[in-house]
């Protein structure tokens, strides 16, 4: 789906499930883009379709490195053990909870 390319390295992003592409949201090539601003957006115009507190998004994080088969966050299947995932990042979950990481996506007006 997408190609990241950071000062550090480049990422590429796949997508899990088969289907069309119903909208190419940056053109190719284009350089600075503000990833989180991007999706902030797409989840601000989620939380205003789903305004329930339950289905609501606060915040949300990147991950630096998807989750690791070999460290079990991800089941034989292809599921993510949310135990797993959520013991080995405590410390970027504790962060994210806090508010002090991840960026805040806005509320529905």
């Amino acid at each position: 789906i997408a190609e990241i390319e950071t000062d550090k390295a480049t990422m590429e992003v796949e997508a899990v499930d088969e289907g069309t592409l119903a909208k190419i949201l940056i053109p190719e090539g284009t350089a600075g883009v503000k990833v989180n601003a991007v999706i902030a957006e797409k989840l601000a115009a989620w939380n205003a379709a789903n305004p329930a507190s339950s289905t609501r998004i606060a915040r949300f994080v990147l991950m630096a490195a998807p989750p690791s088969i070999d460290a079990n966050e991800i089941t034989d299947k292809g599921y993510v053990n949310q135990r797993a995932t959520l013991e080995r990042r405590a410390e970027l979950v504790d962060a994210l909870r806090r508010g002090t990481l991840g960026t805040m996506v806005p509320a529905a007006e």
